[in-house]
């Protein structure tokens, strides 16, 4: 017959350790997403609409979608007129891909599984590899002749990025 050892009450086993470390990397992880959604919203409370789903906001480096439901996207003001439908023919790609919803769960499997490196290699291939199919996908309906100017977009944006001064 098989007996159960019981713990002694108070007493701590690694399990509960375990368990609490687990639980506060996940709270703190889902409370850093959410401060993170907070301030990028704040941010975008001063986006003036462009037209449909479109919004410029002076507080942002890159374009993005941002949205589950109803997505929206955002360009910098800066952007330049002549890269625009370039950006927008990419982040279009973004929402009909429904890319939101899985970066979206790919925080969720970081949330829940912080302590995975292999899950954060998920995380980032799923965000480069999404980037890449929208570039694809967005070079596929371009004229050749276009192609060019679409990766000189690609390329100014993406300094814009890198000079752009830290979020406030």
């Amino acid at each position: 017959e098989h007996q159960k050892t019981e713990q002694p009450k108070g007493k701590v086993t690694p399990m509960d350790i375990a368990a609490w470390v687990w639980l506060l990397g996940t709270v703190g992880m889902g409370g850093f997403g959410l401060a993170q959604y907070a301030l990028l919203r704040r941010r975008l409370a001063e986006a003036v609409p462009l037209g449909g789903n479109v919004y410029l906001c002076d507080r942002i480096a890159s374009p993005f979608v941002m949205g589950l439901f109803r997505p929206n996207i955002y360009l910098p003001s800066e952007t330049p007129e002549e890269e625009r439908s370039f950006i927008l023919a990419h982040e279009r790609y973004h929402i009909r891909r429904v890319d939101p919803v899985w970066k979206a769960l790919a925080y969720l499997a970081l949330c829940i599984h912080w302590f995975n490196p292999l899950v954060w290699l998920m995380a980032g291939a799923i965000e480069r590899d999404t980037e890449l199919a929208c570039d694809e996908a967005s070079l596929a309906q371009l004229p050749r002749t276009e192609h060019a100017a679409y990766g000189r977009t690609i390329l100014a944006a993406a300094q814009r990025v890198k000079n752009a001064p830290a979020a406030s």
